[in-house]
């Protein structure tokens, strides 16, 4: 990042958070909606389907040879570390993501969603990690997460072998 980009962080994280926040309503009115008029299972079928094709989208863009500490490292030179609060672990073959706050899941509670429904959710909405990974033939573990009550997401990616 650059110093002009880290001296008006003040200015832009809340944006881009408040940007990802919308991303969790379209989230949330869409399952409730599609709730109303299908089986809540079909629903979430259908919502992980269309996700983990958004992260096979990301794959696409992020090209060939793409690897976990490039994943890392994109977090901190696009500025989603400070978005999301994150540690970043760095490692041989695997790296680690520690979010400390998610905008998603700050919406969800909002407004006023069960832990259940924030748990599924944020597990609906992480199948574009999952996809993103998938697409590069990459494992990712989702340790621990926010909607659970930890401490903080953990993001593991671990480079195909």
């Amino acid at each position: 990042m650059t110093e002009e980009e880290l001296a008006t962080q003040h200015i832009w994280v809340p944006k881009v958070r408040a940007a990802v926040k919308d991303r969790a309503a379209w989230l949330l009115y869409l399952y409730r909606a599609f709730s109303d008029v299908l089986p809540p299972e079909e629903v979430e079928k259908r919502l992980r389907q269309g996700v983990r094709e958004f992260g096979h989208l990301k794959g696409r863009r992020d090209g060939a040879g793409f690897t976990s500490r490039q994943w890392i490292d994109g977090h901190e030179n696009k500025g989603s570390k400070l978005v999301f609060d994150s540690k970043l672990v760095r490692g041989n073959g695997t790296n680690e993501q520690q979010m400390g706050f998610c905008p998603l899941v700050e919406l969800w509670r909002d407004e006023g969603c069960t832990p259940e429904e924030t748990l599924l959710l944020c597990d609906i909405a992480m199948e574009g990690d999952r996809g993103r990974a998938e697409a590069h033939g990459m494992d990712m573990e989702l340790e621990q997460t926010l909607a659970a009550g930890d401490a903080c997401c953990r993001l593991i990616i671990h480079d195909n072998k």
